[in-house]
């Protein structure tokens, strides 16, 4: 699961403007994103290593792009891929895949919070970011 987190929903202003984001509002970010990640992997290792099987975590495209309005949120997904490629190493040889899919933009509540006030449909922020579609 990837989301964009209560605190940055409840305060848009701590995503919107680079910058103004509290820590705690970072913090959730890359609790909610990215350290939840680790856990469920962690919880579920015993039964991964004695059963085989795969690991997906869902990151996001934007994790390789620089975007000053959803920097909490690029982080946590660029650490996300890191934690991917970590513990793919780490699993390797021991039965256990573990890969990520890093699907592009998506309409969600953080996406149209974060085109408010920008003067664009959401429609138009997302072309903007696929220019090839």
């Amino acid at each position: 699961c990837s989301a964009g987190g209560s605190s940055s929903l409840e305060d848009p202003k701590a995503m919107a403007e680079f910058g103004t984001v509290s820590k705690d509002a970072f913090m959730n970010m890359y609790a909610l994103n990215c350290v939840s990640k680790v856990i469920a992997v962690a919880a579920a290792e015993h039964a991964l290593l004695a059963a085989g099987g795969a690991i997906v975590h869902v990151s996001s495209a934007i994790s390789a792009i620089p975007a000053e309005a959803f920097m909490p949120y690029a982080a946590a997904m660029a650490a996300v891929d890191h934690v991917t490629k970590s513990q793919a190493i780490g699993y390797a040889g021991r039965g256990v895949r573990v890969n990520s899919v890093n699907p592009a933009t998506v309409a969600t509540p953080l996406s149209e919070t974060m085109v408010k006030g920008s003067g664009a449909s959401l429609d138009e922020a997302f072309a903007r970011l696929h220019p090839v579609g």
